[in-house]
């Protein structure tokens, strides 16, 4: 192993994902009633692949008032909502990602919203070191895709097995194993038992 992709969201920081919910409690925030909810997770599911690829921002502000009847504040971002609401440091990742860049290269293989990453770090909720980022938004092209994984391989430099991805959803890990690299699935409903669990695994 030479080098390390790390997942953002769920991994580097703490996001939704152990949350009951969570985006039932942002969706409630914005005001979208309960018998609302099936009908906006049809529509979500297909416009955050338009988001991963650093698109669709605008459009959820206009279906959400013109479909959903909710009118959110002028110049709402979803992004900037999420980063600054719901999105927390996983403190004890900073000692491991310390730990890890002092024997391999690091780097970012993340699904981000337009100008998320900035806004995370910008408010540091991950480290601030020299990383290779491959980020959705930029690369237009999102996980579990191939395309993403080919791009990360190439600006790591390395393939197959020099290649370790940490990625909390299963299938973002599919593709990359079938490419030869190495994975390794977190937990992102105990941060604290998998950041203890991740580090062994390293050591």
């Amino acid at each position: 192993m030479k080098f390390v992709y790390f997942d953002i969201g769920g991994v580097l920081m703490k996001d939704l994902s152990d949350t009951n919910d969570g985006w039932g409690i942002l969706l409630k925030s914005l005001g979208l009633k309960d018998d609302q909810r099936q009908k906006f997770n049809d529509y979500f599911e297909v416009l955050e692949k338009k988001l991963d690829l650093g698109e669709g921002i605008e459009e959820f502000v206009l279906k959400m008032k013109n479909d959903f009847g909710v009118r959110l504040p002028k110049n709402y971002s979803i992004s900037d909502d999420l980063v600054n609401r719901f999105f927390h440091k996983n403190e004890e990742m900073w000692r491991i990602v310390e730990e890890v860049k002092n024997k391999h290269q690091v780097g970012l293989l993340t699904n981000m919203y337009f100008g998320m990453l900035d806004l995370i770090k910008n408010k540091k909720l991950i480290p601030d070191i020299d990383w290779t980022i491959v980020d959705s938004s930029v690369e237009k092209c999102r996980k579990p895709d191939k395309r993403i994984y080919e791009i990360a391989q190439d600006k790591s430099g390395f393939k197959g097995k020099d290649i370790l991805f940490i990625d909390n959803r299963q299938e973002n890990l599919e593709m990359p194993k079938k490419m030869g690299w190495q994975t390794y699935w977190y937990d992102s409903s105990d941060y604290e038992k998998s950041n203890w669990k991740l580090s062994n695994f390293l050591r």
